[in-house]
């Protein structure tokens, strides 16, 4: 599941009941994208979240590294 906002991307996390502490970020593009990843189970399946978010808006709002 590819999500644009990372908004989304907690709201789907939450619903599918993936644990918090299974994101892990990371930058692509030169540092011009923030990419957001998440793995777990849902209904005997393993599901992977995915956010994309320019980087000046994930900094502006606390986010990244």
């Amino acid at each position: 599941m590819s999500m644009s906002t990372l908004a989304a991307f907690e709201a789907g996390r939450a619903a599918l009941g993936v644990p918090d502490g299974s994101a892990d970020g990371r930058f692509q593009s030169d540092g011009q994208t923030w990419v957001l990843t998440a793995r777990g189970e849902y209904a005997g399946a393993t599901v992977e979240l995915t956010a994309y978010a320019d980087t000046d808006r994930v900094e502006s709002r606390g986010g990244g590294s």
